[in-house]
């Protein structure tokens, strides 16, 4: 029934459905007793159903119900459901939303995080940056191979091979490496330089760590060219692998300690960033 009550019906609506999808035609009374609820609260359940045209009923003495397909049934909430969204979004769009919002908020839930991105992509104009674990592309492919095909410029940087039609992808050159060493999924999400989502879900990217979202243009500058020159390193390695400007490149990269993030202490914050940071500690 938890699936009927997830669609809007009450327990007791529930309830009745499921005893007449395999009871009808009943009577009110035999409803009531066979669910073991009080008459009122039946009848005025079964007068709800019955408005909505979730069941039928045969107007004779005592009346009997019964309840609609599965099918029409589901037909019919969808197409209220539809008609209801259609409303608020005529209602909403005659608002005027708030603007210069540079705040930082926090999203709690993996849908939460990709409906956001989706959102995002949907408005780019002009640049797109994205950072992400192998598993995040897959929720995300349709729609950055969508955002590309209408001439946003794309720029991918991936952990494994992956198809994303016009967009540019950059795999890190040090792929292993890094998904060895971090306990857990990423995405760092900038469009435009003026929206970033940043999100951390756990090796399984079915729970959230942290995620974080900003219109913040000066946040969000950082971010784009922080994950912009990230790219240009990994693509010019990719170019010129095996020769000495390749080497001298990777020379200086040591030099600068670009890879010795797992020495730095937010990197071993257990309780923040890597969960199970407690057992990199051998």
């Amino acid at each position: 029934m938890d699936s009927l009550i997830a669609l809007g019906f009450t327990k007791l609506e529930a309830a009745i459905y499921v005893y007449l999808v395999g009871n009808s035609p009943a009577t009110g009374y035999q409803i009531a007793k066979a669910i073991e609820k009080p008459n009122s609260n039946t009848y005025q359940s079964l007068e709800s159903l019955t408005q909505r045209g979730l069941l039928m009923e045969v107007k004779e003495n005592p009346r009997r119900y019964r309840a609609v397909p599965y099918q029409e049934m589901l037909d019919r909430l969808d197409k209220t459901h539809r008609q209801r969204c259609q409303a608020a979004a005529t209602e909403l769009n005659s608002l005027t939303p708030a603007m210069d919002d540079f705040q930082t908020y926090s999203l709690t839930s993996v849908p939460q995080a990709f409906e956001r991105c989706r959102s995002m992509l949907e408005g780019a104009e002009y640049r797109v940056l994205v950072d992400a674990f192998p598993t995040v592309p897959e929720s995300l492919v349709d729609d950055l191979r969508r955002t590309a095909d209408r001439g946003v410029r794309v720029n991918a940087k991936v952990y494994q091979a992956t198809e994303l039609g016009k967009a540019t992808v950059v795999t890190d050159g040090l792929s292993h490496e890094v998904l060895a060493s971090w306990q857990g999924q990423w995405l760092n999400l900038v469009v435009d330089g003026a929206s970033q989502l940043n999100a951390h879900f756990d090796i399984t990217g079915q729970r959230v760590i942290q995620a974080i979202w900003t219109m913040s243009p000066y946040l969000s500058f950082l971010n784009h060219f922080g994950l912009l020159s990230e790219m240009v390193i990994d693509k010019f390695l990719e170019e010129t692998d095996g020769t000495q400007a390749a080497e001298h490149l990777k020379s200086v990269i040591d030099r600068l300690g670009y890879l010795d993030h797992n020495r730095l202490p937010g990197f071993r914050n257990p309780e923040g960033f890597v969960p199970d940071a407690r057992n990199n500690d051998e």
